[in-house]
């Protein structure tokens, strides 16, 4: 009778059969042989997984050096710009003060 308690009237089994047995054996029981099969899927999906993640990876680092590249040409014609404006401010300033030194001599009215 079996001494673990669980009210089964099978023999106990040796200890032996309770060793697993070595990797790539065929397991003889069905219950052993979907559970191996389940996790052959299960391995085969999660590897799937893992691809698919790695190509989202590669594709947002992808988009992200492109939006970098994006954004430093940005900013280089920006800066480009107000250097730009600054320049022209400064010789409107100058146009007005010679418009202002024409006018007081009477050239300009």
């Amino acid at each position: 009778m079996s001494q673990k308690g669980d009210g089964s009237d099978q023999p106990d089994q040796p200890l032996s059969a309770s060793v697993p047995k070595p990797v790539g054996s065929e397991p003889s029981h069905p219950a052993a042989v979907a559970v191996a099969s389940a996790l052959r899927t299960f391995a085969a999906t999660i590897s799937k997984q893992q691809e698919r993640q790695s190509d989202v990876i590669d594709v947002f680092a992808s988009a992200m050096k492109e939006l970098n590249a994006e954004l430093q040409k940005t900013r280089a014609r920006a800066y480009a710009l107000e250097t730009r404006l600054h320049d022209t401010e400064g010789r409107l300033e100058y146009l007005e003060r010679m418009v202002a030194a024409l006018g007081r001599q009477g050239w300009v009215q």
